[in-house]
């Protein structure tokens, strides 16, 4: 996974203003210049591992925050992010994205257990739709069979045909040795 230092770096300066911290007074915390944190906060200079750990300690956030932007703990988990990502998009990405989330809420809520008794979501929804086109679901499974021995009988076509080629296959050859032998007889008598 690659890091992408701008980012995080906007993620620290962020950090730092809500803090009412200047650079000046973060640099002097972390005993670092004034240039390489602003470097740091531009993305144009990497941060190591350790500093990192310092600047985390020292503004009161975990790594995972300043790597990944949130904090899988908190309870508005990548709300801001979202909030940013769907304000610098136009209005029509903006239905876009709500509604592959609208489906992605849908099939999670699908997903959940139900009790065996119960019907599923999924089937009130497929019976409902089922309603609403008048199909009636007796004509519903006949069709469905219909088409099962359709597939089956289509499955049984291709292989006798690739028995059929088989046993051409298994002709031609037997034909071909036959000839070669006949001629390898003729061969001999001559």
């Amino acid at each position: 996974m690659a890091l992408d230092y701008s980012v995080i770096g906007q993620r620290l300066r962020k950090l730092r203003i809500d803090q009412n911290l200047t650079q000046e007074e973060l640099a002097e915390r972390l005993e670092v210049s004034i240039a390489f944190l602003s470097r740091i906060e531009r993305g144009t200079s990497q941060i190591n591992l350790r500093r990192l750990v310092q600047l985390c300690e020292i503004l009161g956030v975990s790594e995972g925050f300043i790597l990944n932007g949130s904090s899988d703990t908190s309870t508005n988990y990548l709300n801001d992010e979202f909030s940013t990502l769907l304000s610098s998009t136009t209005p029509e990405n903006q239905k876009l994205i709500y509604k592959i989330a609208k489906v992605i809420s849908t099939d999670e809520e699908e997903e959940e257990i139900v009790k065996p008794e119960k019907e599923s979501k999924k089937e009130k929804k497929k019976r409902r739709s089922r309603k609403k086109k008048g199909e009636n679901e007796s004509d519903l499974d006949e069709t469905e069979e219909a088409s099962s021995k359709n597939e089956n009988e289509l499955l049984n076509l291709e292989n006798d045909t690739e028995l059929e080629a088989d046993s051409a296959d298994i002709a031609e050859d037997t034909l071909k040795k036959t000839v070669v032998e006949e001629e390898v007889i003729e061969d001999d008598q001559e």
